[in-house]
């Protein structure tokens, strides 16, 4: 007979069965792989978990990547029509809008030289950007 150790007796029981980090829902595992990790166990319970505070977790996660994306966007759009921004813009922009996505303000305008950034939360917890140039361009993400 096979000895096992307790930490594959752990590892054991978290790559069969896995738990929400909110509301400790217990699901077990069919369509999903093994885990390498007990925090990858808990993340991907979190994720298939339907309580309050996990679907509430996921949007944030993915308003964050959104979010991320559109300041990529614009500062994209920024350095290809020769638009100089400080360096600190970037990341001000990033973390405003977790502010916005985490409730926490809930509208913001920022006013540069030649830039206005305009940032609100939408009714389906979107965030929505707006940046208006000195020569009248304006781009909404």
């Amino acid at each position: 007979m096979k000895k096992t150790t307790m930490k594959q007796e752990t590892q054991a029981n978290f790559s069969k069965h896995y738990f929400c980090k909110f509301c400790g829902q217990c699901g077990k595992l069919d369509r999903i792989k093994d885990f390498a990790t007990e925090e990858e166990a808990t993340e991907t319970a979190t994720h298939y978990c339907d309580c309050t505070e996990a679907v509430f977790y996921r949007q944030r996660k993915e308003n964050i990547k959104r979010l991320n994306e559109a300041v990529g966007e614009f500062t994209d759009y920024c350095e290809y029509h020769k638009i100089k921004l400080n360096e600190d813009v970037a990341p001000l922009i990033t973390s405003i809008g977790t502010h916005l996505i985490d409730r926490k303000i809930g509208k913001c305008t920022l006013a540069f030289a030649n830039i206005q950034i305009a940032m609100a939360i939408g009714s389906k917890s979107c965030i929505s950007l707006t940046f208006k140039f000195s020569d009248g361009r304006k781009i909404e993400i």
